[in-house]
């Protein structure tokens, strides 16, 4: 893990989502005026807020003094710092943490939100089997091939299978 912790990349596996109330807690009211720079940011890094937060940091993208192609993006990043100096006393950490808890946030409760309950027992039907003798024809290119593979028992032995496009031989 980053030592920036479970908010340095987007997507991280462990990533804590934190109630509106935690969020609260720990950021203040800035939290409650986060959606509008939230939304923005999105818009213009193409729903990066990552990247956007990034770029605000001066790590991320390298946006040009002058010209109209990164317009949006300098106008984000020059309300992100305005944001972290009038709530966060200009610690852009804080800040686009809060943006990304708040971010986090919303989009677990669309999850929750959305999410349909599925009956396992009655979608998965009957159980299907495939006769191995079909897939090692497939396997084979020019007649002939061999596949090894760590079997599943407590055997230490590795089973090789040779097929050719009539026959599988299967030896242990």
């Amino acid at each position: 893990m980053s030592a920036f912790g479970d908010k340095a990349f987007p997507q991280a596996p462990f990533t804590e989502v934190r109630t509106a109330e935690q969020i609260h807690e720990i950021y203040g009211p800035a939290a409650m005026f986060a959606s509008g720079l939230i939304v923005d940011g999105l818009h213009a890094f193409l729903g990066n807020l990552w990247d956007a937060c990034s770029t605000a940091q001066n790590l991320g993208q390298h946006l040009s003094q002058h010209g109209s192609h990164d317009l949006l993006k300098r106008d984000w990043v020059r309300r992100a710092v305005q944001f972290s100096d009038n709530y966060f006393a200009g610690d852009m950490q804080a800040m686009t943490d809060c943006l990304k808890d708040c971010h986090l946030l919303h989009k677990w409760e669309t999850i929750k939100r959305t999410m349909v309950p599925i009956d396992f027992t009655k979608e998965m039907g009957q159980q299907e089997y495939t006769d191995i003798s079909t897939m090692g024809a497939q396997a084979c290119a020019g007649g002939a091939c061999s596949i090894e593979f760590q079997p599943t028992s407590k055997l230490n032995s590795i089973a090789t299978v040779r097929a050719q496009p009539s026959t599988v031989a299967i030896e242990i």
